[in-house]
């Protein structure tokens, strides 16, 4: 029952035309049916071919793009919500130290965290750099087996059982909706459903390899992620700055490219002295 409380009162809905929060009105026979229902599809790994089927709602985001929100049906919300409580633990003990889309941890913090630092630098006039790389379509770009791959390969420790599960759902046909029709049934090669309670997990695992190479190979002094911006910072003697942030800039973008990643030109570099961004940016194009 608590699970159900969770959903707004007015959601947009899937195929199945249900909000999870009408389910409160069940009967205690009828709640523990569901549950029955629940614990059947965790058993078999499976998901009933009913509830296969999803709905993608293009909204306005701006004269380009529209945004994609995925609506799946209730039982797979309801199944996402109780599960929340585990995945949200492998979160808070499993996240690398790199991924700052943790608990306590916000997009604010992590911009007054950014500007300490660099006002830290400016007052002991060292050279900074903060690079802030954005990737373009990040849900729609992300392999599937990228994630599997990561999650059997590292020492990640990302409940199979609710992965298996998950990426049934991301795997699933859709049909895409605007404001005067649907469109027919569309099987997807890759991309993560945007508005599911795991697509930041599975974001997460799908960068996972490439920054832990990063950091091995190249030793920055900050390279942080949150969900698809990447983040690098250096600080120190400016021809150190140059040429860390040369190196660690191409090879992200490289490693970035290999998995299907574009970075976007809403990129930008912030530098001091101001004039530092202009060399960056000319050196990167040569490369």
């Amino acid at each position: 029952m608590t699970a159900l409380a969770c959903f707004r009162g007015q959601i947009g809905m899937g195929c199945d035309r249900q909000n999870p929060r009408w389910w409160r009105q069940l009967p205690e026979l009828g709640i523990r049916q569901l549950a029955d229902v629940l614990e059947c599809v965790e058993r078999h790994l499976a998901w009933p071919v009913a509830t296969q089927e999803l709905i993608v709602q293009l909204l306005p985001k701006n004269a380009v793009v529209d945004r994609p929100v995925t609506l799946t049906q209730a039982l797979y919300r309801v199944w996402g919500r109780v599960r929340r409580a585990p995945i949200s633990g492998w979160a808070a003990e499993k996240a690398p130290f790199w991924d700052k889309v943790v608990t306590g941890y916000s997009a604010l913090r992590a911009a007054l965290l950014r500007q300490a630092s660099m006002d830290i630098a400016s007052t002991l006039r060292f050279s900074w750099d903060s690079a802030l790389y954005d990737i373009e379509m990040f849900s729609d770009s992300i392999s599937l087996e990228t994630v599997v791959e990561t999650t059997m390969r590292l020492d990640v420790d990302y409940p199979l059982d609710v992965l298996a599960l998950a990426l049934q759902m991301h795997s699933a046909p859709r049909r895409v909706a605007t404001e005067n029709a649907v469109s027919e049934l569309i099987w997807p090669k890759k991309s993560l459903m945007a508005g599911c309670s795991q697509s930041v997990d599975l974001g997460r695992l799908a960068l996972w390899s490439i920054l832990e190479d990063l950091h091995a190979a190249y030793r920055p002094r900050e390279l942080s992620t949150w969900v698809d911006d990447i983040e690098h910072q250096e600080r120190g003697r400016q021809h150190a700055v140059i040429n860390k942030v040369l190196e660690v800039a191409q090879a992200l973008v490289e490693k970035l490219a290999r998995r299907g990643f574009k970075v976007s030109a809403k990129s930008v570099i912030l530098t001091n002295p101001p004039k530092l961004a202009a060399e960056l940016v000319e050196q990167l194009q040569r490369r």
